[in-house]
């Protein structure tokens, strides 16, 4: 049994590295200091120089920009990148330019690879695209109007009431006509500048600062992380200064110039407000959200409660789903200690209400609970859903999220085995009052239909199947290691 078992545990091992590589971050990469929180937007931005709302980050003498992501379409997956570049720059001259860099996977190149993106806007309203081509730029077609858009004026904005320069944008980030992946990731690095050429002008802005920041070097772009909160009130508007001492004038396409690789960093953005009540569990909302799983599924992800018996009164969840609705449960899992994977069996609680989940850009969603835990023990808190339905969640080496497969359309049964989703902390936390007494493992099983009172049964039967199958298949070989999954830390 042990040569099919160690079969069994390479395979595992190699699913966990192909869903682990793909999300980890570059270690030197992104310009330190820099970093800009996009925002989600609450209707889709009107392409009118007229933005008035959103978080504004100022840089050089006398420029900013604002920005915000919108979430279009859930299955597939269709998110929009709306951006707005104000200059102060009051002069209209035939060298002024804009400039955007795009590193949208966050690869860390020390020069420009296909994954790689810049953009010029000249002040005589001519767009050009380049894409990376592993030493330098490539001048590429621009993409048609349905993945990018753009507007330049010489007006007045809600920032800046004199006449000066303003570039808007919007780019269809999960489109790959540029390539074999979408064009920006959810989260990716960026690099502004802009340019006025008259000799009594500003000059070079930039955002990060070149140097030592530079369009050649992405691993050199400032940090755009993403939340799904909605953009906050508007941010002081900048005031015209005097005029600068003029700097040369550079190219319009990148240039050359070796730049430092330093370490990004990565804060998690809460917007639930804080309770009475204490908690346990991940309140963050985290800035990834997961592939929709299918239909009739549970996800789960693994949380230690307090060091002293509580009883969980609720389960606050950060999910999106389809506009037509989904119909969740939350439910609670005992941990399997040999595999450090949820228990076999029925859910040992679930919620005592579904709810109906319908944001397609993210929400908390409260589940009501009547539970009874042990102190300092691991179990596995998620959500059954009957429609796709998303979770956010972040990156974490003490935390794992598993699916189940779903429940098979001509039966009634519920699967019991779990797809490895990666190490990553579900947001999710449960709000507990201190238990009087020792807890007694009771299910909450309320307001259950013919789907809800087989779950348990169902599940450990499968269980026992699975098992036997597995004990069979390996019957040939004697002794093993346990299987490596991943345990928490």
């Amino acid at each position: 049994m042990q040569r099919g078992r160690l079969k069994v545990s390479l395979i595992l091992t190699v699913l966990v590295i192909c869903f682990i590589f793909p999300v980890l971050k570059p270690v030197h990469a992104q310009e330190a200091g820099y970093s800009h929180m996009c925002y989600t937007a609450s209707t889709v931005p009107t392409i009118n120089g007229q933005w008035s709302s959103g978080l504004q980050t100022t840089f050089g003498s006398n420029a900013v920009f604002t920005d915000e992501w919108y979430l279009a379409a859930i299955n597939p997956s269709t998110v929009y990148y709306y951006l707005i570049i104000e200059t102060m720059d009051n002069t209209n001259d035939s060298k002024d330019f804009i400039q955007i860099s795009l590193d949208g996977g966050m690869t860390a190149d020390s020069a420009p690879t296909s994954t790689d993106f810049a953009i010029n806007f000249t002040s005589n309203a001519v767009c050009t695209w380049y894409q990376g081509n592993g030493v330098g730029w490539t001048k590429i077609a621009t993409p048609t109007s349905s993945v990018f858009q753009w507007g330049e004026s010489f007006g007045s904005s809600p920032t800046y009431k004199t006449p000066h320069l303003i570039l808007e944008l919007s780019l269809l980030k999960t489109s790959n006509v540029l390539g074999s992946t979408q064009i920006l990731g959810p989260e990716f690095w960026m690099l502004i500048e802009t340019y006025d050429a008259n000799s009594a002008g500003y000059g070079l802005q930039s955002w990060p600062a070149v140097p030592p920041s530079n369009p050649d070097v992405p691993s050199t772009y400032g940090d755009i992380p993403y939340t799904s909160t909605v953009n906050p009130a508007s941010t002081p508007t900048p005031t015209s200064s005097s005029a600068p001492t003029p700097t040369p004038t550079p190219t319009p396409t990148p240039t050359s110039n070796p730049s430092s690789k330093l370490t990004p960093t990565s804060t998690p953005i809460s917007t639930q407000p804080s309770s009475a009540n204490p908690w346990f569990g991940y309140e963050a909302i985290g800035r990834q959200v997961s592939h929709l799983p299918a239909s009739e599924t549970i996800t789960l992800c693994n949380y230690t409660t307090p060091p002293n018996p509580v009883v969980i009164t609720q389960i606050n969840i950060y999910l999106t789903g389809v506009p037509q609705g989904s119909s969740v449960s939350a439910l609670i899992f005992a941990n399997e200690p040999q595999t450090n994977f949820p228990k076999g069996g029925e859910p040992i609680a679930q919620s005592l209400e579904k709810l109906t989940v319908t944001s397609v850009t993210g929400q908390w969603y409260n589940f009501t609970m009547n539970y009874s835990t042990s102190p300092n023990t691991v179990y596995w808190l998620g959500y059954y859903s009957d429609q796709p339905t998303s979770y956010f969640f972040d990156d974490s080496n003490n935390s794992v999220a598993v699916t189940s497969q779903p429940r098979d359309a001509n039966s009634s049964l519920l699967p019991v085995s779990w797809s490895y989703q990666g190490k990553s902390v579900m947001s999710l936390y449960a709000l507990y009052t201190n238990a009087e007494k020792a807890p007694s493992p009771t299910t909450a099983h309320p307001n259950s239909d013919t789907q809800t009172s087989s779950f348990g049964d169902t599940l450990f039967i499968l269980g026992v199947i699975g098992m036997e199958t597995l004990i069979v298949a390996t019957h040939q070989a004697s002794g093993r290691k346990q299987f490596p999954l991943p345990k928490k830390a």
